[in-house]
């Protein structure tokens, strides 16, 4: 896809957002325990929208056609999460080239980060996060992807930074484990 559509995907999604859909999301993630960890509510996005019953590499797909058709990409899924979490009031770009897409959390100053890859923008720096759940949180598959990489703009200016979390969190409804993050 061109960047027109993309940027047109990013729009059509983030007026899909209604309060309505802010609501729903932040019940389940109140009944997780996670409602002020955007960390945590980025990962379960990922899962939620990484894992449809159709994959296209074709198109993109808006947020309410990845929710009722079920179907998705990675680049579609990545766009949907972003806009979903700026409408919530969190600082998060999506980057993305020809063939990767990564999430990009603004972190706050309470952060200690030891390696990661970061791009700057808007005089922000944005830790990358690759749109999957397994991948390491900070690990890119090329080397210095700032250089290369595309980004959307913003649809609000008065976005907090990520806060820095105090465990792992755990997505089961009976949580087993719990470790804090050193």
């Amino acid at each position: 896809p061109n960047r027109k559509d993309i940027l047109a995907t990013f729009n059509k999604s983030y007026q899909q957002v209604t309060s309505k859909t802010i609501a729903f999301w932040d019940s389940a993630f109140q009944d997780l325990g996670f409602q002020d960890n955007p960390l945590a509510m980025s990962i379960f996005y990922i899962r939620r929208f990484s894992r449809p019953k159709m994959m296209s590499i074709d198109g993109l797909f808006s947020l309410h056609e990845m929710l009722s058709d079920n179907k998705s990409n990675p680049l579609s899924g990545c766009i949907a999460i972003v806009a979903l979490m700026q409408a919530q009031n969190w600082d998060v770009e999506c980057f993305y080239n020809q063939g990767e897409c990564y999430i990009g959390f603004n972190l706050s100053e309470d952060w200690q980060v030891r390696k990661g890859s970061w791009v700057e923008m808007d005089g922000k720096k944005y830790y990358l996060k690759e749109f999957d759940d397994s991948t390491a949180v900070g690990e890119t598959r090329v080397g210095k992807p700032g250089t290369r990489y595309q980004s959307l703009r913003a649809k609000r200016r008065d976005l907090r930074p990520i806060p820095a979390g105090h465990k792992l969190p755990v997505f089961s409804a009976q949580p087993s484990v719990s470790r804090r993050l050193k």
